[in-house]
């Protein structure tokens, strides 16, 4: 993911999966 959020990636990027994991 571009934007990586310790806190909540899968708030920012929940159209992209790979953004969790």
């Amino acid at each position: 993911a571009i934007l990586e959020l310790p806190q909540s990636p899968n708030v920012f990027h929940p159209e992209k999966p790979s953004a969790v994991g």
